[in-house]
């Protein structure tokens, strides 16, 4: 369902400098971007990633990769906001299939429920997820840690929150790198021994 990559926190300054949000924000999602133009640390951890789930065959078509950043700011007896429902990621910013990558800058001590749930099918065709199953597997990040997904898992993130009464960071980066798709050629189905007619 899920591939632990590994711990990167020796990373995180450099991702928070590379992807910082603007003023008075606490979500952000940066337009795609070639993979061969991103900052040399978000292309290790698409690369590592790809290459611990056997999808590095994907890199080498320079996809097209999202990031988006979540930095959730916890209160004692706080609300959590943008909640997901189990969802699968191609619904997300890609719009398409893709394949997804975790990556948790930071991760609070005493936040409750901080993992990530995976879930099953009922009905892959007609998209019902079993949510009343209940989570099958779920992965408890700390900081640093970063977990990778195929297309198509559905999954959701726990209703984290905090009895702490100082103030928790919960940090995560939303990373999609989308499948290529094949591009239609132009006029593709025309008839080459008939004269256009345009």
């Amino acid at each position: 369902m899920f591939t632990v990559v590994g711990n990167y926190d020796r990373y995180c300054s450099k991702i928070i400098e590379d992807y910082p949000l603007p003023e008075k924000k606490f979500q952000y999602c940066w337009s795609e971007q070639r993979y061969g133009v991103l900052p040399t640390t978000m292309m290790k951890i698409c690369h590592d990633a790809c290459v611990k789930s056997g999808e590095e065959e994907l890199l080498k078509s320079d996809p097209f990769v999202i990031v988006e950043r979540h930095h959730n700011i916890l209160y004692k007896d706080g609300k959590v906001k943008n909640h997901f429902a189990p969802h699968t990621d191609r619904e997300g910013p890609a719009n398409g299939p893709c394949h997804s990558i975790l990556y948790y800058y930071q991760i609070d001590e005493g936040i409750d429920d901080v993992g990530l749930h995976f879930y099953e099918w009922i009905d892959e065709d007609k998209e019902m997820i079993d949510q009343d199953g209940g989570a099958v597997a779920t992965f408890t990040p700390v900081t640093g840690d970063v977990v990778t997904f195929g297309d198509s898992i559905p999954h959701c993130p726990g209703e984290f929150k905090t009895d702490s009464e100082t103030p928790k960071v919960r940090g995560v980066l939303a990373i999609f790198i989308k499948h290529p798709q094949e591009e239609k050629r132009a006029n593709a189905g025309c008839m080459r021994c008939l004269p256009c007619l345009y």
